[in-house]
């Protein structure tokens, strides 16, 4: 099961960055970066060399405009891309749906600021031979699909459960029809 996935992070990616003005990503970014700083950084600098623990600190202790400078300045190269564009490229799930052979639930929703559905190959998971099976809500964000006004409670569980129900029922009903 994969949820709020960001099928497409080279259609994604601008979207999310000038969504809300930019607002969002700088939010999310800043917090991930002090983050990053104060709780990852002392655990990773036994395992770094002294000119790239300086070089990740600087770049963390500069960042003003949030998860675009993280992109650009601390994951491509804390995991050896060559660029950003890189490494939107090889975290994108888009390119490879064909290739999964093991039967995949995706849960997103249209209006997540994040991963959108313009960024959803639907005509790559609706082939005739897919395993993937996705599913997406009108509403719910990225990562926020909750329903109830005074006493609001996540409801990803329950698609996820009837795709494992509907997938078990389908196992017991090949396994029965074989003998």
């Amino acid at each position: 099961m994969v949820y709020a996935t960001g099928w497409n992070a080279i259609k994604g990616y601008k979207y999310f960055y000038n969504n809300g003005c930019g607002l969002y990503q700088k939010v999310i970014g800043l917090a991930l970066n002090k983050n990053i700083r104060t709780t990852q950084l002392p655990k990773l600098e036994p395992h770094m060399s002294e000119e790239d623990f300086k070089e990740l600190t600087r770049a963390l202790e500069t960042n003003w405009t949030g998860l675009d400078h993280i992109d650009k300045h601390v994951y491509v190269k804390m995991f050896g891309y060559e660029s950003v564009h890189d490494y939107y490229d090889k975290c994108s799930v888009a390119q490879d749906i064909a290739a999964i052979k093991v039967p995949t639930f995706g849960l997103g929703s249209v209006d997540d600021p994040i991963c959108g559905d313009h960024a959803i190959p639907f005509a790559d998971i609706e082939a005739k031979d897919g395993n993937v099976f996705l599913a997406s809500s009108i509403n719910g964000g990225h990562a926020c699909h909750m329903t109830g006004s005074f006493n609001p409670q996540t409801f990803v569980q329950e698609p996820c459960m009837m795709f494992l129900n509907f997938m078990e029922a389908k196992l017991d009903c090949d396994v029965t029809t074989k003998y």
